[in-house]
């Protein structure tokens, strides 16, 4: 099988932003991240792999980060040609201020991260901000399911329902709502405009969350949410802040006991049409 891969989840950070994350994931888990790349080299890495588009994700920890990141992703757009670009964005910001954000970046879609961030995504700031990607039809990429530092107390996937049910603009799930797979099922048979994408669940790791107080396992969904969703899952490897190989995730999707066009829609298929519909026309000259 010949494969060409769309990666929807990739962390092309500056330096600062890179290390400090690193760094900090590093303490909490009390693991070594083995590439100590800078963006750059992640992305030479990322090509080598096949690699043709990358899903660039940014999230504005602090309100202060939202401009210097969306800078940076505008550059990243102009030096390479093929970065889709989801920008930073911090909930206590006011709403409003994404109409001269998109214009101004040229951004593709948004990134928000509930437990980075410290928000539910049924509160009224979250709600502001859909409001925002409803009237310019813009996608969204959520961080869903576990998050190392808090559990699911900002990232349980009921908090999702009304961003599922309320609005019309495409979303993408990021982690796939794990552990709470029944959620993601929910979700996708919703509307036909919610994606998930498998970073993460596929690396059949396990770590142990001190806030939940038990292991969380990271594994795949069902082979029937594969079948029965082929056409809204997204290939996604989490790199460069990942302590496994980064090529687990692309290899284990490739091992799926599924059929191979299913495998080819996961890794490029599906994400492309994505960028097609709904992304920059700039991306395909």
């Amino acid at each position: 099988m010949v494969v060409k891969i769309i990666d929807a989840h990739v962390h092309l950070l500056p330096d600062n932003f890179n290390s400090r994350m690193r760094i900090w994931l590093e303490r909490r888990l009390g693991v070594t991240i083995p590439l100590r790349m800078d963006a750059p080299s992640t992305y030479l890495l990322l090509r080598e792999m096949g690699v043709e588009y990358i899903f660039n994700l940014t999230h504005a920890i602090e309100p202060g980060n939202t401009e210097p990141l969306n800078r940076w992703q505008a550059s990243l757009k102009e030096r390479y040609g093929n970065i889709v670009a989801f920008g930073a964005f911090h909930p206590e910001t006011d709403a409003s201020n994404l109409y001269d954000i998109f214009r101004d970046f040229d951004l593709d879609g948004l990134k928000l991260h509930p437990g980075v961030q410290r928000f539910h995504p049924d509160s009224r700031r979250a709600l502001e901000i859909y409001d925002v990607l409803e009237d310019l039809d813009k996608p969204l990429l959520i961080h869903s399911g576990h998050f190392i530092d808090s559990g699911y107390k900002y990232t349980h996937p009921h908090y999702y329902e009304s961003l599922v049910e309320s609005y019309s603009f495409p979303v993408i799930l990021a982690h796939s709502c794990y552990e709470y797979f029944t959620y993601l099922e929910k979700f996708l048979d919703i509307r036909s405009n919610i994606y998930a994408d498998c970073s993460l669940v596929m690396i059949k790791e396990e770590i142990i969350s001190s806030t939940l107080g038990r292991s969380v396992k990271y594994y795949p969904p069902s082979k029937e949410i594969f079948e029965n969703f082929q056409d809204r899952i997204l290939y996604g490897s989490e790199t460069p802040i990942t302590w496994w190989d980064p090529t687990i995730t692309m290899k284990n999707v490739l091992g799926l006991n599924v059929d191979e066009h299913v495998k080819r829609k996961i890794l490029y298929e599906n994400a492309r049409r994505f960028m097609e519909k709904y992304c920059s026309e700039t991306l395909f000259g």
